[in-house]
């Protein structure tokens, strides 16, 4: 059978409908009140730290529920849907939204977290690929990612730091924007209080 053939498409489709109704699944994810149902052959197969919450004989396994306190729902909502193969395009914060260059930008440096946390290669290289092709759509949000650089610079991990540099960059690119009014006082005392910002 071919693995890319219309046969393949429509068993994966019809495994991600089962998911989004609900139905043969054996695994609930919860989130600050929200509850995924989802299949452990799916989840676990892909994701570690999954794969041993269902296997280490304590709680989790016992009763097939994993509940992620500290995570956005949302990202939580994107990172299943990530791995039942169903996203296209800059709906990064929720599959069933629509959202801004800035929102997108905000969501994507919010999948690159969630990423490294969980061990998820493939969402990370999705997350950076939407972080670079946003920045790349168009410069009239760009005062407002100020408001990003402290978490960039505080949770970012060393192997991200390109990231840091693509953001750096793009300000860079328009000074007229960045060195006027509130953004010009908000980069002044983001080089103040962030020695690495400065920096580069």
């Amino acid at each position: 059978m071919d693995s890319n053939g219309p046969q393949h498409e429509a068993m994966f489709g019809r495994i991600y409908q089962s998911f989004k109704e609900g139905r043969w699944t054996d695994l609930t994810i919860t989130c600050r009140g929200q509850k995924f149902e989802c299949h452990k052959a799916v989840v676990c197969s892909q994701v570690k730290f999954f794969d041993a919450a269902c296997r280490n004989g304590l709680k989790e396994s016992e009763t097939s529920t994993i509940d992620l306190p500290e995570d956005d729902p949302k990202l939580v909502k994107f990172m299943l849907h990530f791995l039942y193969g169903q996203i296209d395009g800059f709906k990064v914060a929720d599959p069933d939204e629509d959202l801004t260059g800035y929102e997108c930008l905000k969501a994507s440096f919010g999948l690159i977290m969630l990423a490294d946390k969980y061990d998820i290669p493939d969402l990370k290289a999705y997350g950076e690929s939407c972080f670079h092709r946003i920045l790349d759509v168009s410069s009239d949000y760009l005062p407002d990612l100020l408001g990003l650089i402290p978490c960039m610079y505080v949770e970012l991990k060393d192997q991200n730091r390109h990231l840091q540099h693509a953001m750096v960059h793009e300000l860079l690119r328009h000074p007229g924007k960045m060195l006027r009014g509130e953004a010009k006082v908000q980069m002044m005392d983001l080089m103040h209080t962030i020695p690495e910002f400065r920096q580069q």
